[in-house]
């Protein structure tokens, strides 16, 4: 019986290509654990020249998928050329939105320098005055429920049964609401059929703060904040 060669891994190799790749990429080690699901503890584990023993499978699967590469050449049995087609570093670029919430949002907005939120990363193209925000509230249930985390963003030019937020005259605490266009008239209205609220929207009656491109649900409030408490980056407002 014939015993198959096992090949040896180096650890090295690996810790050199994971570095190159985020290089080439232009992400730290936060992003690349929150975009593969491992540890943060893992990843500087993998770039460290000093690891004491060969990565699993199910540590390795999510980094070459992310990176576009197969493992052969995750380990350095295959070269990979940063150059090729096939490797999409646009894929990985992300930049930081800033997560805000009722609290927050006022600062944000008012300020004319930088201001310390936390943040998330997309998996799409948005533009740099996007934010996200965490509503509070159940007047758009049930479609959107408190605590639900809304992409803003305000370049985008307002349709007919949009989702925007807005603030109105004289408040600090923003409304998220579907606008509806009658013509040159604009309402906005809740979803919530129990608040049944039907206004006019003017520029005179509210501040439009934007366009909500997408929402999410899929995690708890404490699960929320918790993840992003140690996140926190600097941005321009």
């Amino acid at each position: 019986m014939i015993k198959k060669k096992q090949t040896k891994i180096d650890l090295g190799i690996i810790s050199k290509n994971i570095n190159q790749l985020m290089e080439s990429c232009e992400i730290d080690a936060t992003e690349l654990a929150e975009h593969t699901g491992l540890p943060h503890s893992t990843i500087s584990r993998l770039r460290s020249t000093a690891q004491e023993s060969s990565p699993t499978l199910s540590t390795l699967i999510p980094i070459a998928d992310f990176f576009c590469i197969t493992i052969s050449q995750l380990i350095g049995e295959e070269a990979i050329n940063l150059s090729s087609t096939t490797f999409k570093p646009s894929k990985m670029r992300r930049v930081p939105v800033p997560v805000l919430t009722t609290e927050t949002i006022s600062d944000y907005l008012g300020s004319t320098g930088t201001i310390e939120a936390p943040f998330i990363y997309l998996d799409h193209a948005i533009t740099d005055k996007s934010f996200a925000y965490l509503l509070q509230g159940n007047a758009m249930e049930p479609q959107f429920p408190d605590k639900t985390l809304l992409l803003i963003d305000p370049t985008i030019e307002i349709e007919n049964l949009d989702h925007i937020l807005v603030i109105p005259s004289g408040k600090k605490i923003p409304l998220f609401r579907q606008v509806l266009i009658d013509g040159e008239e604009k309402y906005i209205r809740t979803l919530n059929p129990a608040f049944n609220e039907f206004i006019k929207l003017t520029s005179d009656s509210h501040t439009i703060l934007g366009v909500m491109v997408e929402s999410r649900r899929n995690f708890k409030y404490l699960d929320l904040l918790s993840s992003l408490q140690n996140s926190k980056t600097t941005v321009r407002a």
